[in-house]
């Protein structure tokens, strides 16, 4: 499962039919009224705002889409009080889960930069969304693990990543991406480091300095048969 958006398409929409819900800005406050009015001042001067980022969502076939905007709500106050009806934007084919999700990175790249406390909220509306951040971790697997997932689904640095879950007592496992409490392991690291019934039973035929031998080669054999040492000493007693 990708984390990344899909291809936009560029087009014009009505303003008024553009959704803006809080669930979607990062930011304190709904629009900053200094740079508003400094987006006023350029539409004024005849320059061109970057488009509008917009999540289209399919509602079936009697009911218009829905257009969540996910990213430009200080541009689209500054076309309100210009009278524009109809503004550019980057409409993405997506679900609500998916306009959540995106919404996290928004005005990562802005001129307006966020504030340390937009990086900590984007960080903790995710941590707390079961859902979202289990697909994080579903799709960081294999690619760079949990913490970087977050990273590039908040636009936060991996670093600054490693702070927030230091400071919030968390860490993410190794084996299963999962965020657990420092100091901690999960039950999955915690059921594959124990040894197996039929392990217990192959060390008790084998000789003690077999065992050791065994402990001492650092293999392992995965499958449910637990923890074993070199094939040899294996097949020396049950002759497989």
């Amino acid at each position: 499962m990708s984390l990344a958006k899909p291809k936009p398409r560029r087009c014009h929409l009505p303003l008024e039919r553009i959704v803006f819900e809080q669930e979607f800005q990062l930011r304190n406050a709904t629009f900053d009224e200094a740079y508003v009015s400094q987006l006023v001042d350029a539409l004024d001067n005849g320059d061109i705002l970057p488009p509008l980022d917009v999540v289209e969502v399919q509602r079936g076939r009697r009911l218009d889409p829905l257009w969540l905007c996910i990213d430009g709500h200080n541009r689209s106050e500054a076309y309100r009080r210009k009278g524009v009806s109809s503004v550019e934007c980057l409409v993405y084919a997506g679900s609500r889960e998916d306009a959540q999700l995106w919404a996290l990175s928004s005005n990562s790249r802005q001129p307006l930069a966020r504030t340390p406390e937009d990086c900590r909220r984007a960080f903790d509306r995710l941590i707390g969304n079961a859902l979202l951040l289990d697909r994080v971790i579903q799709a960081s697997r294999g690619k760079g693990g949990t913490e970087r997932g977050i990273a590039q689904t908040c636009g936060i640095s991996p670093s600054i990543i490693g702070k927030y879950l230091h400071a919030s007592g968390l860490q993410s496992d190794r084996l299963t991406g999962k965020l657990i409490p420092l100091g901690t392991e999960s039950p999955e690291r915690v059921a594959r480091q124990e040894p197996s019934l039929f392990t217990h039973h192959v060390c008790s035929l084998l000789s003690s300095r077999e065992v050791a031998m065994c402990f001492a080669s650092g293999k392992r054999v995965r499958g449910g048969l637990g923890f074993f040492g070199p094939r040899v000493a294996f097949r020396y007693r049950f002759r497989f």
